[in-house]
């Protein structure tokens, strides 16, 4: 099966936005939470359902994330909407939510307060069945250092090929391949974070696919793609077919060499 990213086709609502990816042939649907939107978690998820689209995962929003690490109140009300968030996607049976750890190029240490806070959220999402995919973001120490030290079944990698290939951290299959939860698959020519479709950016996919299908994940194909991307000259139509047919040869790849 293959999804996409709720943050496409902006200039439609949420609604018309879900009812043309399944018009168009996706079956799932990544729910971002981002601020981009009127409606809550609980509203774009049930407005997924009535559009027939399975909810692969949701990805938690992504403000204040530096201040989860600093002693401060609202690292404190960071990881409380954290917990709404997965609160609203147990409600719906979503078994997984992304979430980043820190934002841009110099975050905070790690941290005992941080580290704290986030053995809160993993017992919250314990509680709520729930599984956690922190996802590869600019820096590695934060990500690499809660993957390392929180062996719960309910903490894995969201692996970002995008991200892999414009910041190239560290090798992220080769350490945590055996826990991805979730996949973002997109491209770039490793000067942006484009979000283009696969193969329209230099990603060697051709290295990229077979070491994909060695992972630990089984969900569904999911592209966090963007229309808006300067490159795709087309109709919302035409982008939408592109990007699935772009997603049914990955999700073909991959189950062909799991």
């Amino acid at each position: 099966m293959v999804g996409l990213t709720s943050n496409n086709l902006m200039n439609l609502s949420m609604a018309e936005r879900f009812d043309k990816f399944k018009e168009k042939g996706f079956g799932s649907v990544m729910i971002w939470l981002g601020p981009d939107a009127k409606e809550s978690a609980d509203e774009r998820a049930t407005l997924a359902e009535r559009a027939g689209l399975f909810i692969e995962n949701f990805h938690l929003s992504c403000d204040h994330l530096n201040e989860m690490w600093i002693d401060c109140k609202e690292g404190d009300e960071r990881i409380s909407r954290f917990k709404d968030e997965i609160a609203a996607a147990s409600k719906h049976g979503v078994k997984t939510v992304v979430c980043h750890l820190t934002h841009g190029d110099f975050p905070p240490f790690v941290s005992t307060i941080g580290t704290n806070r986030i053995e809160d959220l993993v017992k919250f999402a314990e509680n709520a069945n729930v599984k956690l995919a922190f996802e590869n973001v600019i820096t590695k120490d934060h990500v690499t250092y809660v993957l390392e030290n929180f062996k719960s079944p309910y903490v894995g990698l969201c692996y970002d090929v995008g991200h892999d290939h414009y910041w190239r951290v560290q090798d992220w299959l080769g350490l945590f391949g055996d826990r991805v939860f979730a996949l973002h698959l997109h491209d770039n020519f490793a000067d942006k974070d484009s979000h283009f479709i696969p193969f329209d950016g230099s990603i060697d996919w051709q290295y990229t696919l077979p070491r994909l299908a060695k992972t630990s994940y089984r969900g569904t194909t999911t592209l966090e793609t963007k229309d808006a991307a300067y490159v795709y000259d087309a109709s919302p139509d035409k982008y939408l077919e592109h990007a699935l047919s772009v997603g049914n040869y990955i999700d073909k790849f991959l189950e062909s060499n799991r």
